[in-house]
């Protein structure tokens, strides 16, 4: 079982405290996650529709009653919808059918498809299997498994999917595994709408596995109509890699991280118009704590901000989620840590690396406000961004955490 599974354990239990926040920012909290209606809202970002709702996964939570349950609110995890004035629905409770052939713990968030229905991936559970599955999703809460990791030898088609998958202009579905494949250190799959499945590579297939080691995130659909991605471990100093792979699975190792320039990435590249890639580590760099970085299509990389640059790392630290490509030009993101409380920042980074923190989680009382969002932000027509945070919100839930919680941030 992946290591990740117990990202509890290592959560940082800073004391917050009342403040506002920064000028010119509107900050609301638009739903409190209480356990019922799920918690611990993982990675990937909202998915929004075409009528400006928001979709999104829980880790845990809803259905007590579910196999999954241990009484203490640990459940199965959630599908929910939101709309942007903060009414929270429940669609789809995992677990729910037998044997949790549905699936359990959907990590991930959801990709809105080119049909209106959304798909994602749980990274446990599954018919006769416990490598999770990939879904379809109806908007009214339909759910339809279109695949079962692990039902091969071995689990060379791969296991626990962590990532958000990502569909091409011709339908086609692509996402990775953490764990399985040849090696058991992770694939990168493609999957029709219909479940048609293969794997297109499997990880650690050279020595040393220079050309990487389990993929913890989504891939990038490029301009090229390649694909592109990171991996957390592999490459030359077993810090991380980005790669491009083809869709007939020729892999690239564009870059291998040194440290220096960062380290463990676990979010996917936005590309932006021009071509150039960019990316977060989540540690490494001048501090260890994570960076942002540039990057060309051929692999030649800039580390462009190093964070914890600020006394007392108020401008953040470790990066867990992508960068989402703003309207403006720049980038918006999100920090597991830092700010001004300690428990994770929203911030606008530049092509040219010019950081500007928009709010810094735990500045309400008893952090009513979230602490530690893992996954990004998506970014309204409007130029609203929407998120989750891991923790916070509600503190009797799964004390004391917290379940986590779903915000608003205007610019």
């Amino acid at each position: 079982m992946p290591r990740l599974t117990t990202v509890r354990t290592a959560l940082v239990l800073s004391v917050c405290i009342a403040a506002s926040a920064s000028e010119g920012q509107t900050f609301t909290t638009l739903a409190t996650f209480d356990g019922a209606n799920g918690e611990s809202p993982y990675y990937g970002s909202l998915a929004e529709d075409a009528n400006g709702n928001f979709y999104g996964t829980t880790l845990s939570g809803g259905d007590a009653s579910t196999s999954c349950s241990n009484g203490q609110g640990y459940d199965c995890g959630t599908i929910f919808r939101i709309t942007p004035d903060g009414a929270l629905t429940t669609i789809y409770t995992f677990c729910s059918a037998f044997d949790c052939n549905d699936g359990i713990s959907p990590d991930a968030g959801l990709i809105l498809g080119a049909n209106g229905n959304f798909y994602g991936t749980t990274s446990f559970g599954g018919a006769d299997f416990t490598g999770g599955t990939v879904f379809e999703i109806t908007p009214t809460g339909t759910l339809t498994t279109l695949y079962n990791f692990c039902a091969q030898l071995n689990c060379t088609d791969g296991s626990y999917p962590y990532s958000q998958l990502v569909q091409s202009s011709n339908g086609t579905i692509y996402g990775t595994t953490l764990d399985g494949g040849a090696n058991n250190q992770g694939t990168v799959f493609q999957i029709t709408a219909s479940g048609t499945f293969s794997v297109l590579y499997s990880f650690c297939s050279k020595t040393n596995c220079a050309d990487g080691s389990l993929p913890f995130a989504a891939l990038t659909v490029g301009s090229n109509g390649e694909l592109y991605g990171t991996t957390e471990y592999g490459g030359a100093a077993n810090a991380g890699t980005v790669f491009a792979i083809t869709t007939s699975g020729k892999l690239t190792t564009l870059h291998s991280f040194s440290f220096a320039d960062g380290a463990y990435p676990f979010s996917a590249v936005a590309q932006s118009s021009n071509g150039i890639f960019y990316g977060t580590t989540s540690a490494g760099g001048l501090r260890d704590a994570g960076t942002v970085f540039e990057m060309s299509a051929n692999g030649k990389l800039k580390t462009i901000y190093n964070f914890c640059q600020s006394n007392g790392c108020a401008d953040g630290a470790t990066p867990q989620a992508a960068l989402t490509k703003g309207g403006n030009g720049g980038f918006y993101g999100t920090t597991f840590a830092g700010g001004s409380h300690s428990r994770g920042t929203v911030f606008e980074v530049s092509a040219s690396g010019k950081l500007k923190t928009l709010y810094s989680f735990c500045s309400k009382v008893n952090c009513e406000d979230g602490a530690n969002p893992y996954s990004g932000v998506a970014e309204a027509s409007d130029g609203t961004l929407y998120g989750t945070t891991f923790n916070g919100g509600l503190l009797s839930c799964s004390s004391p955490y917290g379940c986590g919680m779903v915000f608003s941030l205007v610019p």
